[in-house]
Formats: C-alpha cells, structure tokens, sequence
C-alpha cells in the first residue's frame, strides 16, 4: 500500500507547468481502491527504472521521457475515469500525488493536459476549449536572418471516453487497457528536394537531392505522458504484475525506434557516412586555426581530403636535400608531390609583394622538378614512384583565404604560371574542394535545421 498518508487540498494547474498542490490537511478513511492504482503504479516506476539502469541502458536514449528518468506521478481519480499525468522530478525523491475528483474525464482531461488530450462525451456537442500549445514552422534564411512562418498546428488528442462496446478486458496479470497514452514528443516528417534555383540549359547539374527532414520536438506543456483509464476492477491493479508491464512498455518502444531508424537507414543509406565527414571536415577546420603539424598529422590520417582519386600515398619523402610532405600516385601513374605549410601564414604583404613562406614554397618545387628530371630513375628504384614522369604534377598548400584580394588572387595565378602543373591552395581551397567532392557523392552536409535530413535520389 502506499506509505503517504491520505490528504486534501487544492490543486493549482498552469499551463506549461507541474500541478502544484497546496493547504493540504489529513482526511478521515483511506480509499483502498484508488491505492490499488497507486500501488501498482508505484512498481511500474519502480521496475522501469530498474531496468534502465541495467539491462536496456544502453537503449535509454530511445525511450520515452518519463521512463528515461524517475519522474513524479499524479493520478486523479474521475467519476468515469483515470487521469495518470507524469512529471519531471526536478529535485529530491519523485513523488505520487492521487485523489478523487467529482468532475468527468470531459471536464478535466483538457485541464491537465494543458489543453492537449480532450474526452468528449459527445464529439457532435462538444465544444473545444481554445488553448493550448502550437507548433511553429519557420524558413529562416541564413544570411539576413529573416524568418517565413510555413505552418502552424496545434497539437490534439481526442480519446474516446469509454473502451467500445464489447471490449472483451484482457484479465489479470494483463496490463490495464488506456483509453489514450501519449507522451511529450511531436515527430514530425517533412519531405523536399534540394536544386539549383537558376541554371542554363545546357548546364550540366548533379542529380537533385530529395530529403526526408524528421525531427522529435517536445510541446511547452508541464507533463511528460499523459494516461487516461476506464474504471476497472480493482484486481486489474495488481502491483505485483508491474515489473511484467514495465519490461513490455519498454520493448515496445525500443521494437519502435529500431523500425523507425531501419526505415531511414534504408531510405538514405549514405547517411553515416555522409555525418562522418561532416565531423571529419568540422575537425579539420578547428585545427587550421592551430599549427603546421597536427594539420600534417591529420591529413596524414584522412590523405582524401587534398587528393580524393589517388590510388596510393607517401608521406615525407626524400627529394635530395628536401622531404615532400606527401606524394599521390593516381591512375594511370599520374603522381603529385604536395608541399604544405603552416595555416597561420601570410601569403602577401601590404604593398602586395610575396612573402617569403610562399617564396619559399614555390623554390621547393623547383628542386624537386630538378632532383626528379636529374635522377628519375633513382626516384623510380628507390623511392619506389614506378613511372613518374620527368615533370609530375605539384600542389602547394599555405595560408587561409580570408585577406586575400582579389590582385593577391591574379598574382598567385601569375606565380603558380611559371611551373608547369603547378596549383597554389589556400587550406580554405582544399577544404571547400573537399566538402564539394563529398557532397557530390553524399548529399548536403552544411545545411542548417533543427531536424535530421535523410536524403535519397
């Protein structure tokens, strides 16, 4: 039984938030029946939480929020129903709060759910209380700011305030049948496709990404699960069986989640690999604000990021007196010797002159132009770059893009001119060639929303 002594008071209920109970003062009998309720409640939230503790707490995140964590409990006994509401316990122990109310399910479902669940009676009379939470959908453009509301619903639940005619009632140990169980989290699906807005037609264009956005929004509402019960048997509530509905709820809602993610995994099977990258890349640009040699570490690592068709990579290699920081071999023994300096340097002076890290860059590509064409077949033997030719290809990566004008621009052009198949990059280059390639095989990965995308073709 429970061990809190029966009282009376009032309640408070606002919305949005937890039902506050106040002036309480002790009653005369104890309702046996209605702690029946409490009882078997009580070891329904006693047994969940045992179970997320242990067995399934690896699978919490894809639980319901109120089995997530302990939460506090008020149960309403109706004149034709049960009202279970559930809340966060957001501090000391969780707590169950139950009494017996004279109104109707009609009368106070609307009240406690924050004007979310209604009970009618009679749905052809009934008249819709005119509050409760809504559900904004805003296009916002992400370089004026400016905001276009797309939709707005307001979330609504209408129960039946019976269980039909003929409902044959699963008998004990069975979980007492609800009339209505939801629980604070809107799924919402929306779909589109992804184009460019303008282009010619004779402009060749990558397939058109279509998408499935999803995302799991909590209502401004002070529960988190609502239940609405018939009046049952007292024997329906038998606390002992409620470690056996626990574990069912539970699987239930883990079997739900694993069909909703299979379904998404199948419909955009590039979707792992698509938010590897975009952590990949995020990485990366968190280290081009660091040093020459963690960024030489990690593209080191993940050598796709300067050259996305090379067949096989060296890193350091000795070119007489000078190492290169990586060579590529492609098809077709097609070979690029890569030099790459620190991140931090300046490309140019104010009067528009090269500095020297770029100057000296530059130098180095002629010493291995020359170290090559002098002893190919050395390089061949030795270092093991079978077929290169006497003028491979050269890539010199240095410096960031921000600061560059537009004569810096034609200069470095000019500069990279005067050696054949020679290309200068900024690590801002690299990055956006990078995040184009990857997105040309794996869909968008810089398009921001509150809700995960899945895109197919």
């Amino acid at each position: 039984m429970s061990t809190e002594e029966p009282k009376r008071g009032n309640m408070r209920i606002e919305i949005g938030k937890p039902i506050v109970f106040e002036g309480p003062r002790l009653t005369g009998e104890p309702d046996v029946e209605l702690e029946k309720i409490v009882d078997a409640l009580q070891a329904y939230r006693n047994a969940v939480q045992a179970l997320v503790r242990d067995r399934y707490s690896g699978v919490a995140h894809q639980l319901s929020p109120h089995h997530q964590q302990p939460p506090n409990i008020v149960i309403l006994r109706c004149v034709d129903g049960v009202i279970v509401r559930y809340e966060a316990c957001t501090e000391g122990k969780p707590r169950i709060r139950y009494g017996r109310l004279p109104e109707t399910l009609e009368d106070m479902a609307p009240k406690l759910s924050d004007g979310v669940v209604h009970v009618p009676s009679n749905i052809e009379t009934y008249v819709m209380p005119d509050f409760g939470p809504r559900l904004q959908g805003l296009r916002v453009n992400t370089v004026t700011g400016a905001q276009e509301e797309i939709f707005t619903v307001r979330p609504l639940v209408i129960a039946p305030s019976q269980l039909p005619v003929g409902t044959a009632l699963p008998p004990p140990p069975a979980r007492p049948l609800c009339l209505a169980s939801i629980v604070n989290q809107i799924d919402l699906e929306l779909g589109g496709a992804i184009g460019q807005a303008e282009r010619s037609t004779s402009e060749i264009t990558a397939p058109v990404e279509q998408f499935v956005a999803t995302g799991r929004h909590p209502l401004e509402v002070g529960w988190l699960a609502i239940e609405i019960y018939p009046i049952l048997p007292p024997a329906h509530w038998d606390a002992a069986a409620a470690p056996m509905w626990a574990e069912c709820d539970l699987l239930a809602r883990i079997a739900q989640e694993n069909v909703r993610d299979a379904a998404l995994r199948t419909l955009d099977g590039r979707g792992a690999s698509r938010r590897h990258y975009a952590e990949l890349l995020a990485e990366f640009e968190r280290l081009l604000a660091g040093h020459e040699e963690p960024v030489h570490q990690f593209l080191k690592q993940h050598p796709e990021l300067i050259n996305p068709s090379f067949e096989k990579a060296w890193s350091k290699l000795q070119f007489g007196k000078r190492k290169s920081d990586f060579v590529f071999r492609e098809p077709h023994l097609d070979y690029e010797l890569v030099e790459i300096e620190a991140p931090h340097r300046e490309l140019f002076r104010e009067d528009g002159q090269p500095r020297e890290p770029l100057v000296h860059a530059i130098n180095q590509v002629w010493d291995w132009i020359q170290h090559v064409q002098d002893n190919k077949r050395e390089v061949e033997d030795k270092q093991g770059l079978v077929g290169i030719s006497a003028h491979p290809r050269f890539l010199v990566v240095i410096g960031r893009s921000s600061g560059l004008t537009d004569e810096n621009r034609r200069k470095l052009e000019t500069m990279a001119s005067t050696i054949p198949k020679l290309r200068v990059l900024t690590y801002d280059d690299v990055l956006a060639a990078a995040r184009a390639n990857i997105e040309r095989l794996l869909g968008p990965l810089g398009i921001e929303s509150n809700m995960q995308l899945h895109y197919f073709r």
